[in-house]
């Protein structure tokens, strides 16, 4: 007699509720052993509710279903029908919920994700297909990765969809790309459910004048349509590469000191930070205003982290940045999964986030032992050890509680220093003039597409 349905359904989703949390914490590159040592109560928790309508153990399905057979052959039969009834089950939109949410409230969420998005042609010819037919595939994971980020709280995702170095490629196959990502920026607004619903601004990063007069237009209609959204942000890297925007950065400022605008001693790190694309001078790190009102425009950006990066994540198996936000991600967490990205999923994503995680309370247990032995050893010998010691674990402990809230636990390095008068007068001009020219794609764009109609 075979499983039934009903039972081989129970048995997936009482797999899932058992057992995922424990496979993504194997599967965690930081996981050391023994696993008991770090529970994550609120993952099991949330699986077991997503799988009590159907609580029946795999055990005790697949033991009944065996002695019918009356095999041991009906037993690892059994067995592999409900591992590949739970797979399914695991890829269903209400158990990935589940698990997000129940991760989202495990620990620390890194606030900047960074995505390279790699592996599309060789799953392209992985599947026999052309090798530009990976790209479509890859679009759509990072949709649903974009809404795995949202559940998680994640608050800017910034993802590497193509370097200059890329332009070296066939023509036929620049060309084509270029298409593709003018159709799916084109497509992005139209999922109102996600980009408007959770009012997320989308961001260009790179140098515009590469691009082909199409993708500039749909670039500069998707950030035009965005720029007042409140929510989370999604940066996508094309035409970029770090060299070229560091390079880009320092020719503003030198270039300012030279005309007299800025003293040639405020091009510090931090200056050279906002002038980043992730920085105030073209409307990121909370800076310059957004372009619409006088008052916006002229005031001076406040400090920012200029898209400081707390989670980097490559896959394909390759293990290497290819020029990818090195200076904001100079203290991100690093991952590195051998996954192809049109194959990358919600359980990829909570593989490394875990192990953010993990990391984030390693990280912050250390500096408390740290920190309580130098307040020790330096109170030692005085009548006041142990308020000392007590007052320096209290302060850790709250500096704690405000990385969990939203600071950057495991990387991502502190605010930038206050920018000089002069330099913060010029990031405000660099970016109205940003906007200005972004206005003029955008404008052009709606030109082109009316007369085209009429």
């Amino acid at each position: 007699m075979a499983v039934s349905a009903a039972s081989a359904a129970a048995t997936a989703a009482a797999a899932v509720a058992a057992e995922s949390a424990a496979t993504l914490l194997r599967a965690s590159p930081l996981m050391l052993p023994p696993l008991p040592l770090l529970p994550l109560p609120p993952l099991a928790v949330s699986l077991a509710t997503a799988a009590a309508a159907a609580a029946t153990t795999a055990a005790a399905v697949a033991a009944p279903a065996a002695r019918l057979v009356g095999t041991a052959a009906g037993l690892v039969a059994a067995a592999a029908a409900a591992s590949r009834v739970a797979a399914a089950a695991a890829a269903t939109p209400a158990v990935q919920s589940a698990a997000l949410a129940a991760v989202a409230a495990a620990g620390d969420i890194p606030p900047h994700v960074a995505l390279i998005m790699d592996g599309n042609r060789r799953w392209a010819r992985a599947s026999a297909l052309d090798a530009v037919a990976g790209y479509p595939a890859g679009s759509d994971v990072l949709l649903d990765t974009l809404r795995s980020c949202l559940a998680l709280g994640v608050a800017t995702v910034t993802v590497y969809a193509f370097s200059i170095e890329n332009f070296k490629r066939p023509p036929a196959e620049v060309n084509r790309i270029m298409e593709l990502a003018t159709q799916m920026l084109t497509e992005m607004l139209s999922h109102s459910s996600l980009i408007s619903a959770n009012r997320i601004r989308v961001r260009i990063l790179g140098d515009r004048s590469l691009l082909p007069l199409p993708l500039r237009a749909a670039a500069a209609r998707a950030e035009v349509a965005t720029r007042g959204h409140d929510g989370p942000t999604l940066n996508i890297a094309f035409a970029y590469t770090s060299r070229h925007e560091m390079a880009a950065a320092v020719a503003t400022l030198v270039a300012a000191a030279d005309d007299g605008r800025i003293p040639a001693d405020a091009i510090t790190p931090a200056a050279v930070e906002a002038c980043l694309f992730t920085g105030p001078a073209y409307g990121g790190g909370g800076g310059a205003g957004d372009g619409e009102g006088e008052e916006e425009q002229g005031a001076p950006p406040p400090p920012a982290r200029g898209g400081a990066v707390d989670l980097l994540v490559r896959t394909s198996g390759e293990r290497r940045l290819s020029d990818f936000l090195c200076w904001q991600g100079g203290g991100a967490r690093l991952a590195f999964r051998p996954v192809l990205w049109p194959d990358f999923s919600a359980w990829e994503l909570l593989r490394v986030v875990l192990a953010y995680q993990a990391a984030a309370r390693a990280r912050r247990r250390n500096e408390r032992r740290v920190a309580v032995a130098a307040a020790a050893g330096a109170a030692a010998g005085t009548s006041g050890t142990a308020s000392v010691v007590q007052g320096a674990g209290r302060k850790l402990e709250s500096s704690a509680a405000a990385a969990g809230a939203g600071g950057t636990p495991a990387g991502g390095g502190a605010p930038a220093a206050p920018l000089h008068p002069a330099v913060a007068a010029l990031v405000a001009d660099v970016c109205r003039r940003h906007y200005a020219a972004v206005d003029v794609d955008a404008t052009a764009a709606a030109a082109a597409e009316e007369g085209s109609g009429g």
